[in-house]
């Protein structure tokens, strides 16, 4: 019932228009209107995940051309690094939509390991534990050395005898796993200080680790000497010379999945640090 030159359609079907000029002289023509499909691409919500998790993006519509933001060509694609992945595609009628997804990783667990207050003027044997810039952390769990064990944040801790005593601190959030620890000496006379603190300052990583371990000296003037990796009973699983270097990688991909000490000998003394090792 359009009574103008022109008429836009959207839906299919016959059209007929019947044109009269000023001499009341008429004319009829028609035409079929068929709409193609649009080709239907749903990439899913934006989504967050840990680290190296590995996403498989499908387009759907088999058959069809793809033209990803990757370059790639295929129907899915899977990635593995956060980002917005888009993706267009063109159906047999040359008929095209295109969908985008945002992938946002979840960041990994930080700390700077701990330290610790005694406080034998309150309690004897009582020590205060702090972590040191805990990022994005949601569990603790303390390792006293001595038996014992919190999953409090700053939790307080009586030692009921004088000696040595490797503290360990794992730190977790929905991704990740830091682990860190301390070989302290608790003197219920004189308080509590580290053994060999001054003399070794070490780092190990990656900590939890799969296939290698690697230590590293901070100072320049102190070299590895000798290094062991000890399970948690005492049994000594791995041990090798030092490289009178200050960094060494030690090859722990025969172990079981678990945790372990690694002792390490250096030119200005003894430390000994907890780690985790995964399949």
């Amino acid at each position: 019932n359009s009574t103008g030159q022109s008429l836009t359609v959207d839906q299919a079907g016959t059209y007929t228009v019947t044109i009269t000029n000023n001499y009341n002289c008429s004319i009829e023509d028609s035409a079929v209107v068929v709409v193609n499909p649009l080709p239907v691409v749903e990439l899913g919500n934006d989504t967050m995940v840990c680290e190296n998790t590995a996403l498989t993006f499908d387009a759907a519509n088999p058959g069809a051309t793809y033209l990803w933001s990757t370059g790639d060509t295929t129907q899915q694609i899977t990635v593995n690094q956060g980002g917005t992945y888009s993706v267009t595609v063109t159906n047999e009628y040359n008929c095209s939509a295109s969908d985008d997804v945002e992938v946002i990783e979840y960041p990994p667990v930080s700390i700077d390991g701990f330290t610790f207050v005694p406080k034998f003027e309150i309690q004897v044997g009582r020590v205060d534990f702090f972590p040191l810039n805990p990022q994005l952390v949601n569990e603790y769990l303390w390792d006293f050395g001595d038996g014992n064990t919190s999953t409090q944040a700053t939790p307080i801790h009586i030692y009921a005898a004088s000696g040595n005593y490797l503290v360990s601190l794992t730190v977790s959030n929905e991704c990740s796993v830091r682990d860190t620890s301390l070989l302290i000496y608790v003197d219920l006379l004189t308080g509590v200080k580290f053994v060999d603190a001054d003399e070794v300052n070490v780092n190990i990583y990656p900590v939890p680790t799969q296939h290698s371990l690697n230590v590293e000296l901070a100072e320049t003037n102190n070299n590895i000497r000798k290094i062991r990796v000890v399970n948690t009973i005492g049994q000594t699983l791995i041990e090798q010379g030092g490289s009178n270097t200050q960094k060494q990688s030690v090859d722990v991909s025969n172990l079981s999945a678990g945790n372990y000490f690694i002792y390490i000998e250096t030119d200005h003394g003894n430390t000994v640090r907890k780690f985790n090792k995964q399949d």
